[in-house]
């Protein structure tokens, strides 16, 4: 029997408030009185200070100034999700969450950098990326519930928290997990004000989707809370199942990237993959939460997929953005949201802001609420790169369909892997012989060093995996952090004058991920992990459950992350490695390719059998155990292992907690990767292995 996730609460803060009821009554209204974009009013913004943008209202969170903006945001969501459901006799350690957000606490790093502009020193450093740390989000909403399984986030633009949807739903179905948060938030920022405006992306008044007129998008700030188990453990406790997310698929455009493809067809493919998981046929799609961002090429391509999806008989479809805006890494999870609340009431909310046909677009949103008995719901959220994810939401008196996509146990090998270190700094100059420089001068560095690595794990390999079912997961830290500042202390240098439209492009956590899509042509899932020091295992956690759920076939897997100044000075000051004037944050790339047998015609090089993520334990005894129970897991004891490895571990706690494990074990750790600190560094473990064979 299929482990059908089921939606038992939902949280929300937006612009209409906290709660998903306020949220629907936003949607439903048409009251002019009630239109609820603003002026920015956060921040000074010459430039662009006077777009409106959504703003939220009615989050309230203890921590003070030690919480940011969008974790106070977070967290109110995560209240109100938390607190109409029953979690009383879960297993904590069998509750995993998975957050999405485009930028994480940005608006914090830049407050900082403002104050010191333009000096920069170690103390402000540390300050300024506490929460610049995507992952630091997931931890502070995973330690508010008191979860203490696998704890991730992803970063792919727009579609942020449509993939941690996607992930959060595959867990559940493996049975990973019983409990499933699946989050996403952002917060209003210069860095997201500017970048859009850099590439000329912002309404100069109200969005409007799909309408002729559209110009673009407005700005909005959310953070939202879908609580998941399985349908039949919602029963047997006397949950009321709000929806069923009854398919999911996720898929790259490999195209370009900041544009969609022009013809939709990665959206498409995603759109398809999750209403085949389901069992259903597109016919049984009853209407269509769009992604509707109302820039010309984004309503286009979305258009343009859904004709190839539906044909001529596409369904109601509507946009949210003129209500919510566009909330970015958030947007993923405020659509399923409402999806609910349309499900629940039957009805599909009109489209706010249209009012005239484009006759390229060829198809009109739903202008008037409707009233119709649907039970499936087709919701999409795109993101930069092309990167594409898509649920059906079903209501739970329905029945399933019977050709839904089962998951399978199925071996997962691993074919090459490559490492490239810094020593610290790579010199770019000497990597990609094979690109032009005038190619990759349009690339950041830690673009060029993954693409590098990938190039090395990939070559002599004769792929023979489906293109459109291979997948690209790739772990980091702290992402593209030199784009990234290099763009917002340009807002404060130029005073928003001179854009960096390029710096923008590049300073997404997946514009690595997404460039290696462009190049191989893999058009499978398509994902930035962070979650610090573990990424790597969250990227390979991420590849293991999409293949074993027959989502792909194989995928190019990894870590990587780079030396800046300021990550430099962070990283010492929160003693994640060692002060000593030795250790320092390098350039770093380690890359794998892993599938199924037959990925490739060469022959693989081991196996994977079991990939474990949760978080600490609270003791040496009670760690020891749960690494016993991992071994089990592959179906091996700890005396069957040759060899047991760990990256070095950071600061003296973390070394002496380490020391304390290997004693409880019995066993002694290998350890790797001594010369430099990095988050990305235990991604170095299947290159060492080998050189070790």
């Amino acid at each position: 029997m299929r482990r059908v996730p089921a939606v038992v609460s939902v949280g929300l803060c937006s612009v209409s408030g906290l709660g998903a009821e306020s949220a629907w009554r936003l949607a439903l209204s048409d009251n002019p009185s009630l239109f609820p974009l603003s002026s920015l009013g956060i921040f000074r913004s010459p430039r662009n200070g006077n777009r409106l943008v959504a703003k939220a209202s009615g989050a309230s969170a203890r921590g003070g100034t030690k919480i940011p903006a969008c974790g106070k945001i977070l967290l109110s969501a995560v209240s109100d999700a938390v607190g109409k459901v029953d979690l009383c006799g879960f297993d904590s350690r069998k509750m995993g969450l998975w957050l999405g957000t485009s930028i994480g606490g940005i608006f914090e790093t830049e407050n900082s950098l403002e104050k010191k502009f333009p000096e920069f020193d170690e103390k402000s450093s540390a300050k300024a990326l506490r929460f610049y740390e995507c992952s630091s989000l997931a931890e502070l909403a995973a330690r508010r519930i008191g979860i203490r399984g696998e704890c991730a986030a992803y970063s792919t633009a727009c579609s942020s928290s449509g993939i941690a949807l996607a992930e959060a739903c595959t867990a559940l179905e493996l049975g990973e997990v019983d409990v499933a948060f699946a989050c996403g938030v952002d917060s209003l920022s210069r860095m997201t004000l500017n970048g859009f405006a850099s590439l000329l992306l912002l309404s100069k008044g109200e969005c409007a989707p799909f309408d002729a007129g559209r110009d673009g998008i407005n700005l909005g700030e959310a953070g939202g809370v879908l609580v998941l188990m399985t349908a039949d453990t919602a029963r047997e406790r006397g949950l009321k199942i709000l929806a069923e997310v009854s398919g999911w698929g996720r898929s790259a455009d490999a195209f370009h990237p900041t544009s969609p493809s022009p013809d939709g067809s990665g959206a498409a493919r995603a759109m398809l993959g999750a209403v085949g998981r389901a069992g259903l046929k597109v016919s049984d799609i009853g209407c269509v939460n769009a992604h509707g961002t109302a820039t010309r090429s984004n309503d286009l391509s979305e258009a343009n997929a859904l004709k190839k999806v539906f044909g001529e008989n596409v369904p109601g479809f509507f946009s949210v953005k003129n209500a919510f805006g566009h909330t970015l890494g958030a947007s993923g999870i405020v659509n399923a949201a409402l999806s609910v609340c349309a499900l629940a009431n039957g009805v599909v909310p009109h489209s706010r802001g249209f009012k005239i046909l484009d006759p390229e677009v060829g198809l009109s949103p739903v202008s008037v609420n409707k009233n119709l008995n649907f039970g499936n719901i087709l919701s999409s959220s795109f993101g930069f790169g092309g990167n594409n994810a898509a649920f059906v939401l079903s209501r739970p008196d329905l029945p399933r369909g019977e050709g839904r996509v089962k998951p399978q146990k199925r071996e997962i090998f691993l074919y090459s892997c490559a490492a490239l270190e810094g020593n610290p700094i790579c010199d770019t100059k000497t990597l990609l012989a094979g690109i032009s420089p005038m190619k990759k001068r349009r690339w950041a560095k830690l673009q060029q060093i993954a693409l590098e690595a990938a190039i090395r794990a990939s070559a002599g390999l004769k792929i023979t995996a489906d293109p459109s079912r291979v997948g690209i997961c790739l772990g980091t830290g702290l992402g593209m952090v030199e784009e990234t500042g290099k763009f917002v202390r340009n807002i404060f240098e130029k005073e928003e004058a001179e854009p960096l439209p390029a710096s923008f492009a590049n300073s997404v956590h997946n514009a690595a991920a997404s460039l290696l899509a462009i190049h191989f042509g893999f058009k499978g899932l398509n994902s930035a992990v962070t979650a610090k020091e573990i990424s790597f295992e969250c990227a390979l956690a991420q590849v293991f459950r999409a293949v074993g759920s027959m989502e792909i076939d194989a995928a190019i897997v990894g870590s990587i992350d780079e030396h800046s100044d300021a990550a430099q000075h962070f990283i010492r000051h929160l003693s994640i490695q060692s002060r000593d004037a030795s250790a320092c944050l390098s350039d770093l790339a380690g890359v794998c390719f892993a599938g199924i047998k037959g990925a490739c015609e060469s022959p693989p090089i081991g196996k994977i059998l079991s990939v474990g993520v949760g978080r600490a334990e609270k003791s040496a005894e009670l760690e020891s155990a749960w690494i016993e129970r991992e071994a089990a897991r592959a179906g091996l004891v700890l005396a069957d292992y040759e060899e047991i490895f760990s990256s070095p571990a950071a600061g003296i706690f973390a070394r002496n907690a380490l020391s304390e494990i290997s004693r409880v074990l019995g066993r002694p750790f290998s350890a790797f990767g001594n010369r430099f600190g990095n988050y990305s560094k235990s991604a170095l473990w299947p290159s060492e292995l080998l050189g070790r064979k």
